[in-house]
């Protein structure tokens, strides 16, 4: 997704030519768009990548800083993941065969402790 168009990725199977232009309805962080569009890349009967038509200058900037807004939440959300998961691979067990049933969780859990005390359980 960009400004200036999309590649959409279809549910059903269409038959779409190149240069066809349709009109796209859609909404990005709860604003609605509909604009004209070509269809300028059929790259299967389910995947096409269309150009925005008669875009006027706001519309354009608007859905520009929309894009880059939905592209700072995605890239956020990545690094959370990575922390999360360097997080986890930090705080494994050292004795793989440990089957007491306690391990810690990640930052942003309600308890810090799978027993649900909040306090480091005592190994048996």
């Amino acid at each position: 997704m960009s400004a200036e168009g999309c590649l959409l990725i279809l549910r059903e199977q269409q038959n779409l030519m190149k240069d066809i232009t349709v009109e796209l309805a859609f909404e990005i962080n709860h604003l609605p768009f509909r604009v004209r569009a070509q269809a300028k890349a059929v790259r299967s009967e389910k995947m096409v990548g269309f150009q925005f038509l008669d875009l006027n200058e706001r519309a354009r900037r608007n859905l520009k800083d929309l894009v880059e807004e939905v592209k700072a939440d995605m890239l956020k959300h990545l690094i959370e993941i990575r922390e999360r998961e360097d997080w986890l691979k930090a705080h494994r067990p050292i004795d793989s065969e440990d089957s007491s049933g306690w391990s810690p969780t990640p930052p942003g859990d309600e308890t810090q402790w799978s027993d649900g005390t909040g306090q480091h359980p005592k190994k048996p």
